[in-house]
């Protein structure tokens, strides 16, 4: 399914290249990075993902960690890096939630800069528009929550890394009805599993898309799978228990997967990323 979806034949490679690989910067006074896959076929339209970090760390730093533009050729996607704006001390973060992070109350408007950079590599890139997704870890995966409240038209899913939701999720101007996807870890001490530090729970996180997608009130278990490596290598263990709400309204899928024993970092194995991409596309 994934190749089929995210990948460009071989042939079209070969025949047609429309685009080379590029990195393009964008976002004015605010820059981030446009990187495009090796070659798209004519006519051909990808994905785009826009990346955001945690709070403290960059997207550079974070993207070296996650792998996430060393797949882009393979899965055939163009990919948004960007930066949250410095607090006082220096550290990056979103204005995701009153939660996470703008502790200094600086009110800088990320969602709509955001926006604006999936907007603008739409006009540098085949972009298909109907397959943009944002993938966040920490306060990153905070700020995945936000997009889909404040531009849902944008984007077609998200996925949250050990982020959470609105703790009032009235604050949540206009949720769209989109594919979400909620990992966790369930030794993280920073955003725990079960909710504290003023953070609901993964689960209420992700059950509110559930509930917005008219979805089965009921979670539904697909069984384990492997996400994670240890010691620098996959272990092949499937540590991962996978749930989703079913028969949500359209083609709405709405999902939580709970890495048993990892904590806020998760080191994921080499196929997470079209796991994930499988699952919100």
């Amino acid at each position: 399914m994934l190749r089929r979806i995210f990948c460009v034949s071989s042939l079209l490679l070969l025949l047609s290249p429309a685009l080379r690989a590029k990195t393009v910067t964008i976002g004015g006074e605010r820059p981030a990075t446009l990187l495009t896959p090796a070659s798209v076929g004519s006519g051909s339209k990808i994905p785009l993902i826009l990346f955001l970090h945690g709070y403290t760390t960059n997207a550079q730093q974070m993207d070296s960690i996650f792998g996430i533009s060393k797949q882009r050729d393979a899965l055939g996607f163009a990919l948004i890096l960007a930066d949250g704006t410095k607090n006082s001390q220096g550290y990056r973060f979103w204005n995701a939630t009153p939660e996470c992070c703008d502790f200094e109350n600086t009110g800088v408007d990320d969602a709509g800069y955001l926006a604006g950079l999936i907007v603008e590599a739409q006009k540098l890139a085949p972009i298909d528009v109907s397959r943009v997704y944002v993938i966040g870890h920490s306060n990153g995966g905070f700020m995945s929550y936000r997009m889909a409240c404040d531009y849902p038209e944008l984007i077609r899913g998200i996925v949250s890394i050990s982020g959470a939701f609105f703790a009032d999720s009235l604050l949540c101007k206009k949720p769209g009805v989109l594919n979400v996807l909620q990992i966790h870890g369930t030794a993280d001490t920073t955003i725990p599993f079960e909710g504290g530090n003023g953070t609901p729970s993964a689960q209420a996180s992700v059950g509110f898309w559930a509930n917005n997608g008219s979805c089965e009130a009921a979670v539904s278990t697909l069984g384990a799978i492997d996400l994670v490596r240890s010691s620098g290598s996959t272990t092949g263990l499937k540590e991962t228990d996978s749930f989703i709400w079913k028969n949500c309204k359209g083609s709405t899928k709405v999902g939580l997967w709970k890495i048993n024993g990892t904590g806020h970092l998760p080191y994921f194995n080499s196929t997470w990323l079209a796991d994930s991409l499988d699952f919100v596309q």
